[in-house]
């Protein structure tokens, strides 16, 4: 499965930079890091969260401070058992983003925004489960190319989590 999402998102991400601008506005990619800050608890156990990325398509409307798109993560929640950690779930949050800029065509671009849709859990004896999920968040794009971003996965009690993004697009 991890094969035929890493295939999609490359084939995304290969057609996607021939649309850069239109007349419409501008359709920025973006890939990056996700760092756990809090979260993904897993009962009474020591718990690592692992393996996280994330890509993210938006497209800025020409006359307003708004972009809207997608937003795509991966990550890997491990259980300590003494020496080893066993993979606990995966989970793969699929949202609508919507934001609100404050300063963009700046080198320095403050906004603050919300996702929406839906969170895959893959538990670690292959079933699957499926929980609404919304994300507000805050972020900087600086430089027209690095983003910082501060938010917060709200979805089943047990697969909320608090995160830093740290992306580059284009």
């Amino acid at each position: 499965m991890k094969n035929k999402i890493l295939l999609t998102i490359a084939i995304l991400f290969c057609t996607t930079t021939y649309a850069q601008e239109d007349s419409y506005g501008r359709f920025d990619m973006e890939g990056g890091f996700q760092i756990p800050i809090l979260g993904a608890t897993i009962a009474g156990s020591d718990y690592s969260i692992s393996n996280y990325a994330f890509f993210e398509g938006r497209w800025q409307l020409k006359k307003l401070p708004i972009n809207i798109g997608f937003n795509f993560s991966c990550t890997e929640v491990s259980q300590d058992n003494g020496y080893t950690y066993d993979n606990y779930y995966s989970a793969i949050p699929i949202l609508a983003v919507t934001d609100y800029q404050f300063g963009r065509g700046k080198d320095v671009n403050p906004y603050v925004g919300m996702g929406v849709g839906v969170s895959i859990n893959q538990l670690n004896d292959n079933s699957s489960e499926v929980h609404f999920a919304a994300t507000p968040r805050f972020g900087i794009r600086f430089f027209k190319f690095i983003n910082l971003q501060l938010g917060y996965l709200i979805t089943h009690r047990d697969y909320s989590r608090m995160y830093v993004n740290i992306g580059f697009y284009f």
